[in-house]
């Protein structure tokens, strides 16, 4: 997620490949050498941290060497609320708002209009992503990052794991109360387990319709 008025296309364009992603406002400050530096707000998980600083910063500072990334982590978005607020303050007195670039769930920034808006022409990725993707947040930010959840278990107690969707349901039905989830609301496996079984039980057009706030006509 990129704010209005950021000059950071680049490192969107080289992150995309890669939650949502969208730009701030105000624009990559002076760094040293006659540089820039960019501000990164990342929320989210220690594996979201490690991605940042070991893969996705130092492949974009090598790419581009005139620009310095600074990030600021926040575990398990602690600080989502209180940086949502004051981004939005910022936009509407058209001052910094002191991040130039966001990982994280920041879709009311999208949908507010704080955000830069994306297309092919300043994400070059972009033309790889659904486009009913880019529906729920107008356009102001991008998908870039997606994780995968095992199921963890014990060998003793379950020698012979389902391996598929199908089979673990079965399971379920089979042992009740063995089988537990962390909460939809929490996010992660929780939440996955959730979505998975329902992309797999609702019809294909009110699926669609939930994830990109569409009506069917």
């Amino acid at each position: 997620m990129r704010f209005r008025g950021s000059a950071l296309g680049a490192l969107a364009v080289i992150s995309a490949a890669c939650l949502v992603l969208a730009g701030c406002g105000g624009g990559a400050s002076p760094g040293a050498g006659g540089g820039q530096t960019v501000t990164l707000y990342v929320s989210g998980d220690t594996n979201v941290k490690n991605l940042w600083q070991n893969t996705l910063i130092p492949g974009f500072q090598r790419a581009e060497p005139q620009y310095t990334v600074t990030m600021a982590f926040s575990e398990h978005g602690e600080n989502d609320v209180t940086t949502l607020a004051r981004l939005g303050a910022a936009v509407k007195n058209n001052s910094d708002p002191g991040e130039d670039l966001i990982d994280g769930a920041f879709t009311q920034a999208a949908t507010s209009g704080w955000t830069e808006k994306v297309s092919a022409a300043n994400v070059a990725n972009l033309k790889n992503v659904d486009p009913k993707l880019l529906v729920p947040v107008d356009g102001g930010s991008v998908p870039y990052r997606a994780s995968a959840v095992v199921l963890a278990y014990d060998s003793k107690s379950v020698p012979a794991p389902p391996t598929t969707l199908d089979g673990l349901l079965t399971w379920i039905k089979a042992n009740p109360g063995r089988f537990t989830y962390n909460s939809p609301a929490t996010g992660g496996s929780g939440m996955a387990f959730v979505t998975t079984v329902l992309d797999k039980t609702v019809p294909p057009a009110d699926g669609t319709r939930w994830s990109t706030g569409t009506t069917r006509r």
